[in-house]
């Protein structure tokens, strides 16, 4: 995800890169204390933080609380698990089925602000597999973004890497040309490389990829398109690459705005 795209030249080329081993940024946070309508002047919100336990599938949220004279108050702690049913918030417990679910139910927490960067909206959050590794009580930062959660490189027996091209908050359905995606998948002989569209607002519609590549072990220009014949398609994308023998993957998406 880079912030500054589309700054500049309206048409210049940007290009976005994933691997594995390592892992893509899953979840943005970002922490704010800004006063909010109806607020209890004895229970003011001061800071956030945020853990996982992988095997239980659960997120921790505890928010810090003071009164009006800055005296500590009582913790408030919401925990957020996966399961096979969505389910609200109720005495600070909620239910998530996929990463959509996750985003949602965190942005329902006064203070917290939350987008999915490297993965899409569908993937499940009811499973230990997608999840890299727990991860111990982290501080929100305020008014910055903090990338806590990765997808596991295995998942079910299958190296599988997501990059999102775009921003969520204000590249979602624009125009894009898709110039190339190119790269290499050391190991490789059996794996696939598909683009498509994932949008918030068409989240329960099947997006049919824009394109579908076997991967190739060896360095590998897929598209190879210029301006003048690149397909123009919506963001954000989602370049998906899955394989069950690659040891490493390198993988470069360029685009342009259309």
């Amino acid at each position: 995800m880079n912030p500054n795209f589309g700054n500049g030249r309206m048409d210049a080329m940007q290009a976005f890169q994933q691997g594995l081993p390592s892992t893509m940024n899953t979840l943005s946070l970002r922490w704010n204390t800004s006063s909010v309508p109806g607020e209890d002047k004895d229970v003011v919100r001061t800071d956030a933080t945020f853990a996982l336990t992988v095997a239980s599938k659960e997120i921790v949220i505890v928010v810090g609380t003071e009164d009006f004279k800055g005296v500590a108050g009582s913790d408030i702690t919401y925990t957020l698990t996966g399961g096979a049913v969505k389910s609200d918030w109720s005495s600070f417990a909620a239910t998530a089925v996929t990463f959509k679910d996750v985003m949602d139910l965190l942005n329902d927490i006064v203070g917290l602000s939350c987008e999915i960067l490297h993965a899409p909206y569908s993937l499940s959050f009811n499973s230990a597999d997608v999840l890299e590794a727990d991860i111990a009580a982290t501080n929100i930062p305020r008014g910055n973004i903090a990338q806590p959660l990765k997808t596991a490189p295995l998942a079910d027996d299958q190296f599988v890497s997501y990059m999102r091209v775009g921003l969520p908050e204000v590249f979602d359905g624009a125009a894009l040309n898709l110039l190339d995606v190119s790269g290499t998948a050391t190991g490789v002989t059996n794996g696939v490389m598909s683009v498509y569209t994932d949008n918030y607002s068409e989240y329960d519609i099947d997006q049919v990829p824009y394109e579908t590549e076997t991967l190739q072990a060896a360095q590998t220009s897929y598209l190879g398109y210029d301006k003048l014949n690149a397909n123009t398609v919506r963001g954000s994308l989602i370049v998906k690459v899955i394989s069950d023998d690659l040891s490493a993957l390198k993988m470069k998406c360029k685009v342009s705005r259309a």
